[in-house]
């Protein structure tokens, strides 16, 4: 039998080493080996503070890339982030990205909203539509020191026809040049204890139209079903009070188990011939939030017009606070907070996007309710989460998360749920 020398054992069991150290680099640190197929695209971000070269690329929770290179385009004085993605993978030019973390304090990583109805990006292309995240560890860091700030904004509710005549002349000029697809004003204030929209806008119903659909309590959830994140909806009467179920997830793949059951009653606090006031309350909401208050009001204009007034606000405690931000991490709300090196807007986002983008998504629910009802009963569900999506479709950076095929199947088993649990409530 042929025997080795010494040198010949150690040298095998150096190369076996090798191999090994090899293998645990390119799967475990997930290096790239030579030849696999990649290709760049860019992004520029106001702040990529706590974003590292080799950092994760997610499409839907799925890795498709990593973090190549940072640098500073001082041109447009941003961080320029180079992505290599896997071949194959598609990023539309009508896609966008976000920085976002990892838990409360993890690692920070770019996700890709891949979009798809325009042209698809060229290796080299840029991501135009990009959201900087909120600084967690700066929230974190004032919260601690107590130097978070309450704003001025004041948070009583104003409501009543007079107020609304008043708020209707002051705003008239700015529905009539608004830029948006579909008019509407808002108004939004958040500090470490409030949340607040106010959603202003013209339906083009007659009064008595608007007034006799909202007075209906069991019409509230067919109107809040329309919203992505309502996975059902149910009404029970108990003595003289309505009380409205509405199964709220914080994510659209999230499933009907994982919602949270937010138990609204239903109040007309005001009713006049030419005027009324209605009221949702919920003492409890997700996060631990609190006193959630949904309130639409309405006047007559002239021409079969209607000037509404939705709002909704919540309360909760400096720690919510925190978590409340984290979740708003890469979202984008309505609100024009400045513009970018090239002119366009720049959009407002964190805690105060995620609210604005909620509230508009109800607000944008009643419409699309108000005009499907000439449409035959059978038919009307279809239309009207037809109509929803088309509406959010106009705001592609704010509110669309899913494409139509997908929100239509999940809105379909929505509303099965929904018969389902109604059944089980009305034996």
């Amino acid at each position: 039998m042929k025997k080795y020398s010494k040198e010949s054992v150690v040298g095998i069991f150096v190369v076996i080493g090798l191999l090994c150290v090899g293998y645990m680099t390119v799967k475990l640190g997930k290096v790239s080996l030579p030849g696999e197929d990649y290709y760049p695209l860019y992004a520029r971000f106001g702040s990529v503070s706590g974003l590292r070269t080799d950092s994760t690329v997610e499409i839907d929770g799925i890795e498709v890339g990593r973090v190549e290179r940072l640098t500073l385009d001082q041109d447009k004085q941003m961080a320029s982030v180079q992505l290599k993605i896997k071949k194959g993978i598609k990023v539309y030019d009508d896609g966008s990205a976000s920085i976002k973390i990892a838990g409360l304090l993890g690692d920070k990583f770019v996700v890709i909203y891949p979009g798809k109805g325009g042209e698809i990006l060229k290796p080299g292309g840029t991501i135009t539509e990009t959201t900087t995240p909120t600084d967690i560890e700066d929230l974190i860091s004032k919260y601690v020191l107590g130097d978070v700030k309450k704003d001025d904004k004041d948070y009583s509710v104003h409501t009543g026809r007079e107020f609304l005549i008043n708020k209707h002349h002051a705003i008239e000029k700015d529905l009539e040049k608004s830029p948006s697809a579909v008019p509407f004003y808002i108004e939004s204030s958040v500090n470490n204890d409030a949340s607040v929209v106010d959603v202003y806008g013209t339906m083009e119903y007659p009064f008595v139209s608007v007034q006799s659909e909202f007075l209906v309590p069991t019409n509230w959830c067919k109107i809040l079903l329309s919203n992505m994140n309502v996975r059902a909806c149910t009404y029970t009467k108990v003595n003289d009070t309505w009380l409205l179920n509405d199964y709220k997830v914080n994510e659209f793949a999230e499933p009907l188990k994982d919602a949270y059951q937010m138990k609204f009653e239903y109040h007309v606090s005001e009713l006049q011939s030419r005027y009324f006031h209605i009221l949702l309350t919920a003492p409890e909401g997700p996060f631990n939030s609190k006193d959630h208050r949904v309130e639409l009001e309405a006047i007559p204009l002239d021409q079969g017009r209607t000037f509404i007034h939705f709002r909704y606000s919540f309360r909760y405690s400096g720690v919510v606070y925190l978590a409340l931000n984290l979740f708003g991490v890469g979202k984008t709300g309505f609100t024009v907070v400045g513009k970018d090196s090239d002119g366009n807007p720049v959009y407002v986002g964190g805690l105060r996007g995620e609210v604005e983008r909620t509230v508009v998504c109800y607000y944008l629910a009643n419409l699309a309710y108000m005009d499907t009802l000439k449409v035959p009963a059978e038919q009307r569900f279809e239309k009207r989460i037809g109509r929803w999506y088309d509406l959010a479709s106009r705001y592609k950076k704010q509110l669309i998360e899913m494409d139509k095929e997908e929100y239509f199947t999940s809105k379909r088993q929505d509303q099965t749920a929904s018969l389902i649990l109604q059944d089980e409530l009305n034996r």
